[in-house]
Order: structure tokens, then sequence, then C-alpha cells
């Protein structure tokens, strides 16, 4: 994630998917909210957040319209994270060698889950900002994605927060 990052012309936080979009030559990205609240996931039965499908060179991105933008923008670019594993025919063979069709597709969500954040939230940029925000919340904010990715991230990179000293009003 980091070299598509390193690759784009130009970028600013909060990072969006084009980006990423720009790594897959001839095809075209569409957006698009959707009412979640008649579907659920075939797999595990919990709420929809997202899909994709694609024909003729067009990507359709679909998210979940009543959840926070937060969770909005994570799906946009979980989906992409999907439509670039249905590509990549290594990846489809790896998963397809696991036996069990529930661990491929916990396998398949985890991957794009990690994926997401890392893109959402890139080393570089998270060491650089918690050096001037270093608190969670600040953090979510600054990357637009929820305290959790940026918990989940600290975590993968294996960096910990200065608690910010307090200074009475006084």
């Amino acid at each position: 994630m980091n070299s598509i990052l390193l690759e784009a012309k130009s970028f600013s936080l909060p990072i969006t998917p084009e980006p990423f979009e720009k790594y897959f030559s001839g095809f075209e990205f569409e957006y698009l909210p959707f009412d979640n609240s008649a579907f659920n996931d075939p797999f595990n039965g919990k709420e929809l957040h997202g899909y994709y499908d694609h024909k003729n060179g067009k990507v359709r991105i679909l998210y979940a319209a009543n959840c926070p933008r937060t969770r909005q923008r994570f799906t946009q670019v979980h989906e992409l994270i999907h439509f670039y594993q249905h590509l990549d025919q290594d990846f489809l063979a790896d998963i397809e060698a696991l036996k069990s069709p529930v661990m491929q597709h916990k396998l398949i969500e985890r991957i794009a889950d990690k994926t997401a954040a890392y893109y959402l939230v890139p080393l570089p940029l998270l060491r650089a900002e918690a050096m001037e925000k270093p608190n969670v919340l600040s953090l979510a904010g600054v990357f637009a994605v929820s305290p959790k990715v940026i918990e989940i991230c600290l975590k993968d990179y294996n960096l910990t927060l200065k608690e910010q000293e307090y200074e009475p009003p006084w």
C-alpha cells in the first residue's frame, strides 16, 4: 500500500480511493450509496456494508448510506481491495487451496480489512501525525477513520502514543 501512495503524484489527508484507482488502468470507478436495511451478508448474516460489481471496464462500489462517513470510506476502500483480489490469480489460487468456504471467506475479509486500514492510515503518515496529535481520537479525525482503525494500525505497526500531559485550566 505504501508503494501505491509513493507512486501517486499527490494526495492529502484523509486519503481517498483515487490513488489506488490509478493502479487499475482501463477501469472506470463509481461509488454509490445503497440502502442496506434489506440486505445481510450471506456468509455471516450480519448487516451488509458494501459490495462491488464490474462489467465492461466499469467498477461500481456500493456502500451503506446509513453508516457513519468514516465507515463509508473504509467500506469503499475495502471493496476496492476485493476488486483487486478478484483480479489476482495467485491470490485466488491460494484461497481456493483452503478446503473450507467459511475459512476462505474469513481470510478474504480479514485481508481486505487489514489492507484497507493500512491504505487509509499508512505507517509513515501515522508516525508523523502521532508526534503532533498523540491521541487516538485526534488521529482518527485526521485520517477520517474510526478510532478502532487507528488502534489496529498502532498495534500492527508497533507504535505507541506518548500520553498528552494534562494541564489544568488555571
